[in-house]
């Protein structure tokens, strides 16, 4: 029995796609992984291994082997918790074997089977996007997030067992069990970035301000307390271009991989 199912890690800020391979054989019960991983990813075994068991999932007692591809990729984080469940009950047939074709999966599991909120959904749907997958299963917390990256349908899970449901429903009633995540419109707004026109005086800190925006080059701004340091610095990204849709998402990855990116 041999399945696999599409994750994906961050290395540094770079989003890579790794595959879940799963094979059954005859032997000594056992469950190994393998494929450099960190010490969060080895405790996926066991965090899956109950939550399958609160859900009264059966795991045969056979030679259980787990191998996260590229081996040569370093991999850390808990987001490996949902592709390993769903790569083991596909090769056991509780799921549809076409059920996750073209699909990216990320999601910690809890011991109940809930599924948590990761860090990274964002840059990872990206790259998946841009390999040509045309879903992805995320856990609901990151829904939204995921939802940023136009042209991949975002699927926002709860509880394993809800994500089971759907995978094995008709195509047609799957919206009726998770609705697909609305992509949001999102813009900056030129009103909310103070001005430049708003501070009197100060035209040499103004002028070393544009300066240092034109040629991008580093500032330090130094003055006692009141005398409008902060208010010059708030008003420069006023000055600055607009960002392209490229710098937008690789300021908002570096939020995301970070957690530090809010709903």
């Amino acid at each position: 029995m041999f399945s696999t199912v599409t994750s994906g890690t961050i290395f540094g800020l770079r989003s890579f796609l790794i595959s879940v391979e799963v094979d059954f054989s005859q032997g000594l019960p056992c469950f190994v992984m393998v494929g450099s991983l960190s010490n969060e990813v080895n405790e996926s075994a066991e965090r899956v291994r109950i939550a399958l068991k609160n859900m009264d999932i059966t795991i045969p007692p056979m030679h259980i082997a787990i191998n996260l591809s590229p081996a040569d990729i370093k991999k850390s984080g808990t987001q490996f918790d949902l592709p390993i469940a769903l790569a083991l009950l596909t090769a056991m047939g509780k799921i549809k074997a076409d059920a996750l074709t073209d699909t990216l999966v990320l999601g910690e599991l809890g011991l109940n089977g809930e599924i948590k909120r990761v860090c990274g959904v964002m840059p990872t749907v990206w790259e998946a996007s841009k390999s040509g997958y045309i879903s992805c299963i995320v856990p609901k917390e990151n829904a939204q997030e995921g939802a940023l990256i136009e042209g991949i349908s975002v699927i926002g899970a709860e509880h394993l067992s809800e994500l089971i449901r759907f995978l094995n429903a008709p195509t047609t009633s799957r919206e009726e069990i998770i609705p697909t995540a609305i992509h949001p419109k999102h813009a900056l707004c030129p009103d909310s970035i103070p001005d430049f026109s708003d501070v009197a005086g100060q035209d040499t800190l103004k002028r070393g301000a544009l300066l240092a925006s034109a040629g991008a080059h580093h500032i330090l701004i130094t003055g006692p307390p009141g005398t409008g340091k902060t208010m010059i610095a708030k008003r420069i990204p006023g000055i600055m271009p607009p960002l392209t849709l490229e710098e937008q998402m690789d300021i908002t990855s570096i939020y995301s991989i970070a957690g530090k990116l809010n709903k």
